[in-house]
């Protein structure tokens, strides 16, 4: 996968002369990214799904954070049909937020008083293809292990106790590893929050991730999975239809449409039927079958 450019000869080479597949994001789901794949798995047609996805708006109900909506919409006077699709994410410090990543709220004061904000990591996470908090959860995580029980509570401890004491053995390896820089943070402990280099970090002055924006950087890095799900779908060819399963964990549906229609048709046909059977001893068993 790659930004889509020129001279991708040399690449193609080095896949014995493969060419690339152009798929843009917009056309799945409700924010831009076009990218070259290249990819030996036949593609399938896709249309039945991108003929309405590609109508679908980055508003689109339950994407958007609740009271927020799109600046496209206050621009034009007739957008009741417009689509408007979100802008690609980047994941560099200074564009993760720049003024392509616009919504607005206006709270009790309607028009008169609007807000700008840009997407909310939630919103990113919706828009490409994520399940709520995939991205958002980990980081929080990470974050607080060496937030607090990195930093905070070994400098406070009364006891000289070490960030050994406190921090879950699984992290002990990021204490030394990552560059960190601190900066103040008033009203509330601990006083400060930290900015994360990413591991791939090699320029001579390094850009630190707060956690809002290191998740932001991730997604920015990321890839669109309502895509990678096109891509890879003819692999089901591969396989008889009575041996697909869709694993525990994995059942999830994009929240536009068609895939919620197609979603809750899977769940219908994965509706159990009793069969009755006798067996030796002439009594009856069920047999759940989906």
């Amino acid at each position: 996968e790659n930004v889509v450019f020129k001279d991708f000869d040399d690449i193609s080479k080095c896949y014995g002369d493969l060419e690339p597949i152009r798929l843009d994001a917009k056309d799945y789901s409700p924010c831009k990214r076009s990218r070259f794949y290249w990819c030996n798995i036949p593609l399938r047609n896709s249309e039945k799904y991108t003929s309405v996805a590609s109508e679908v708006s980055a508003d689109y109900d339950g994407i958007l954070d609740p009271g927020y909506g799109l600046v496209e919409r206050l621009t034009y006077d007739d957008s009741t049909h417009l689509t408007v699709k979100a802008n690609t994410f980047l994941a560099s410090l200074t564009k993760i937020d720049d003024d392509r990543m616009l919504k607005y709220s206006t709270g009790d004061s309607g028009r008169s008083k609007i807000k700008l904000e840009s997407y909310s990591v939630n919103e990113r996470e919706k828009m490409m293809g994520l399940p709520p908090s995939y991205v958002s959860d980990p980081l929080k995580k990470i974050f607080n292990e060496i937030t607090i029980r990195a930093i905070f509570q070994p400098e406070t401890s009364a006891d000289g106790k070490t960030y050994r004491d406190f921090m879950d053995r699984r992290y002990w390896h990021l204490r030394k590893k990552l560059k960190l820089q601190h900066y103040p943070k008033y009203g509330e402990e601990p006083y400060f929050e930290i900015g994360i280099a990413t591991p791939i970090e090699n320029k001579k002055k390094l850009e630190f991730f707060k956690e809002e924006q290191y998740s932001k950087h991730l997604i920015g890095m990321g890839l669109n999975i309502c895509v990678i799900e096109a891509l890879l779908e003819g692999l089901v060819d591969l396989f008889a239809s009575d041996s697909l399963k869709t694993y525990e964990g994995c059942d999830y549906s994009f929240p536009w449409e068609p895939y919620q229609s197609y979603h809750c048709d899977r769940q219908k046909e994965k509706t159990a039927i009793t069969i009755t059977q006798p067996n030796s001893h002439d009594q009856e068993r069920q047999i759940e079958v989906y």
